[in-house]
């Protein structure tokens, strides 16, 4: 991104896209999702006429480029990712780091890279709590399965949720995963985002929105689209709670060869626009 100039060491964002797509079940082409949202992102003034900030002036962004994905390796692509969020915090412990993907996969070893104490938010058409798929463990359907492994599962939160198996719904009733259905917040978007604040109150958060929680309308552009999904001033709703807990998060899933409007990429860049807008702290 072209105003996206800082050093690592003196920004307080950091874009890292993660072109990686080998897990993908439907429609792959999320590994071109970072060149479309920068392009997207590009495109938006840097003042936010509704809020009154400029985000260049708020924000000091630094585009780190591409991790270096490995095409049909998710082990050696996992292994790069956490090398590099390691490396990132090392220069700069305060950062703020936004991956684009990329798919939904790319998460589990983000996450592997934070505090294991952090509180997960995932705004997802899906649970992704299957505990594997067609024998594999480690694709984009598994890997909030693997990451309850390791985070206590009462401190994940999935909302934008109306693609299940019956399987995962069983255990996130039984891990104590909270979640809530598209239809719960298509009805009273208001009282989701309290209770999701109340619930992430005095944690960090990581942030992963897959792009198709968004109405199909909206967001066509990728892997599994659900009909019935949220419309954007419902997600952004969602986001004002949490703008100012984000220790990290991505945005997934983006397909440029489903988006031939670029509506997909377009609304995957406003929503971290977005979330720039909304937030205070450094």
């Amino acid at each position: 991104m072209s105003d996206a100039d800082y050093s690592i060491e003196n920004a307080d964002v950091a874009f890292l896209g993660v072109p990686f797509d080998s897990t993908v079940i439907d429609r792959p082409g999320a590994r071109y999702g970072p060149t479309a949202i920068r392009t997207a992102f590009e495109r938006f003034e840097g003042y936010n006429v509704e809020r009154g900030v400029d985000i260049y002036k708020r924000h000091r962004l630094s585009d780190l480029g591409d991790i270096d994905a490995v095409p049909g390796s998710f082990e050696l692509t996992e292994e790069r990712i956490v090398d590099t969020v390691q490396k990132v915090f090392e220069k700069n412990e305060k950062v703020l780091p936004i991956f684009l993907g990329g798919e939904h996969g790319i998460t589990l070893p983000i996450v592997k890279a934070f505090p294991k104490d952090i509180a997960i938010v995932s705004l997802d058409a899906h649970l992704d709590l299957r505990d594997s798929y067609l024998g594999n463990k480690l694709t984009h359907v598994t890997y909030l399965r693997r990451i309850a492994e390791f985070i206590d599962p009462k401190n994940i939160i999935v909302a934008g949720v109306r693609s299940s198996s019956e399987e995962e719904e069983k255990f996130a009733k039984g891990a104590g995963i909270s979640y809530y259905r598209t239809s719960e917040i298509a009805k009273d978007a208001d009282k989701i985002a309290k209770e999701i604040g109340a619930k992430t109150q005095g944690k960090k958060v990581y942030l992963t929105i897959d792009i198709d929680v968004l109405d199909p309308g909206l967001a066509p552009g990728t892997a599994s689209p659900v009909p019935n999904g949220l419309q954007y001033p419902a997600l952004l709703k969602l986001l004002e709670p949490l703008a100012d807990k984000i220790a990290g998060m991505d945005v997934t899933e983006v397909s440029p060869l489903y988006d031939r409007t670029e509506m997909t990429a377009y609304h995957a860049a406003r929503a971290i626009y977005d979330i720039l807008t909304l937030r205070k702290t450094l």
